[in-house]
């Protein structure tokens, strides 16, 4: 599976591209932050393994029910590329749940829970 390059950065000197998901797994296991300047949040993270099973669970959605939750939360179908696999989509809705104008990744999980988990 090819996946096309999205990032390129500078890394010593070096030139090094890559892709969504590869930045999405290095943020995952704390090698990349979220930016420069992070703004303190008020309520503690998630903790880690809470946080690997929604990403976990989102991955492993058909691409019917995918669709389904993308279009259930507002904002979510402008923000997720709908031409990558679900994976990578996954990243990008975290990335944007997570952003200043993203809804917090309670919201993915409350809404992924209510449609999913009965």
């Amino acid at each position: 599976m090819a996946c096309e390059t999205d990032h390129v950065e500078y890394s010593n000197g070096r030139v090094v591209l890559t892709t969504t998901f590869q930045k999405f797994q290095r943020y995952l296991s704390g090698r990349e932050s979220k930016g420069s300047v992070e703004t303190p949040s008020k309520e503690p993270k998630k903790p880690v393994w809470a946080r690997g099973d929604l990403v976990r669970d989102l991955s492993g959605l058909s691409p019917s029910d995918w669709a389904i939750l993308v279009a259930s939360i507002e904002g979510a179908a402008a923000n997720v590329s709908h031409n990558l696999p679900i994976p990578e989509q996954v990243a990008q809705l975290v990335r944007w749940a997570e952003s200043p104008t993203g809804p917090e990744l309670d919201a993915i999980e409350k809404t992924f829970k209510s449609l999913f988990q009965k």
